[in-house]
């Protein structure tokens, strides 16, 4: 009777020594990571919160958005439109009997309804509402992506760091621009509304808010970590 030889063919020894080498790893990594999403939920609370409130105020930046280009329309055919203009003048003190009194005060812009204006202004309106939408959509969705991230345990992905990368960018260049067109804007309409400046309280000039520039730079700041933290998970796993 003859008695089956077992043999063991390099194929097989390889075959078997891949498979233990994966099933060493993956224990390795999984004790390194017992935990992937290891948010309180006070954390998970607050995420929430921030998420929901994120997605609102995209939606009503997109509906304002809308609303505000569709408003310059009758513009663009000469019609009546509001403007918020820079102007210098003093408080007016008339009528004012209260208990305080008015020692002095003055005003820097003037919202004003006009009509006839250039094709022009009425064009830099629009384009100064669509910037302004977008930009604010861009940090936003950004907002939105890393909170996303952050409840499912992985915010240290390339897709983030893009993101962040965009709304940065998006803040600064997005955020001077429409400060940019806005001014341009305003001066154009104040020069189709008089050509005496010592007769009205109107102000050939605009106003510069760094407010969206410190915004991009501090996105900025946050992309840079998120990039540095993708490349050292990324060779921390390459390790394990």
């Amino acid at each position: 009777m003859t008695t089956p030889t077992h043999t063991n063919s390099p194929g097989r020894r390889s075959s078997a020594a891949a498979m233990t080498s994966r099933e060493r790893r993956g224990a390795r990594r999984a004790a390194a990571t017992p935990d992937r999403n290891p948010l309180s939920r006070g954390d998970r609370a607050g995420l929430w919160l921030i998420l929901v409130l994120g997605c609102l105020f995209g939606v009503t930046q997109l509906v304002l958005g809308v609303v505000y280009a569709v408003g310059y329309g009758p513009a663009l055919a000469g019609g009546p439109t509001d403007v918020t203009l820079v102007a210098q003048g003093a408080v007016p003190s008339a009528g004012l009997d209260g208990t305080a009194a008015l020692l002095g005060g003055d005003f820097t812009e003037a919202k004003v309804r006009v009509e006839g204006l250039s094709g022009l202004a009425a064009s830099l309106l629009l384009a100064r509402s669509i910037v302004s939408t977008l930009t604010n959509l861009a940090v936003v969705g950004a907002v939105i992506l890393l909170t996303i991230r952050l409840l499912r345990g992985s915010p240290f992905l390339r897709s983030v760091t893009f993101a962040a990368i965009v709304a940065a960018i998006a803040a600064m260049i997005g955020g001077l621009a429409e400060q940019a067109i806005r001014g341009f804007a305003q001066m154009q309409v104040v020069s189709e509304l008089t050509a005496d400046f010592g007769e009205t309280s109107l102000v050939m000039g605009f106003t510069f808010d760094p407010t969206s520039f410190a915004i991009g730079f501090g996105l900025a700041v946050v992309a840079t970590a998120f990039q540095f933290a993708e490349r050292l998970q990324r060779d921390t796993e390459g390790l394990v």
